[in-house]
């Protein structure tokens, strides 16, 4: 597996967003680092104030892979002001839905990123 930095902080029309590159994740050990990048983004700020941003486009997570980004979404909880997820099938929606009732939180929906990023900047 070649490391690939899948959590990554952008500077955005003077904002500091949080960009967590799923895109194209299948194999498990990578999404499972591509996981631990993004908690330990997220970790070192301080409550409620995280914009992020998680491309998803082209993924497929196993069960294991989606109870870990359970996990994350957990853990996140408290650190996320507003987070956007760009590219999600009907099947992934479908996922993400329990995902926001088990962690109660909210997940606003593109197709783009720009149109993410524009809505992340409206949150804060």
């Amino acid at each position: 597996m070649t490391y690939r930095p899948r959590a990554v902080y952008i500077e955005w029309e003077g904002r500091r967003i949080l960009c967590c590159d799923y895109a194209g994740l299948e194999d498990q050990a990578e999404a499972l680092d591509a996981f631990d990048q993004v908690r330990r983004a997220v970790a070192g700020e301080p409550p409620g104030t995280v914009l992020t941003i998680s491309d998803v486009r082209a993924s497929r997570l196993d069960r294991t892979m989606q109870r870990r980004l359970m996990q994350l979404t957990l853990h996140n909880r408290d650190f996320v002001r507003a987070a956007a997820v760009v590219g999600l099938t009907a099947d992934q929606r479908r996922d993400l839905d329990d995902v926001q009732r088990v962690s109660q939180r909210s997940f606003a929906l593109f197709d783009d990123l720009d149109a993410a990023r524009d809505w992340l900047l409206a949150q804060d």
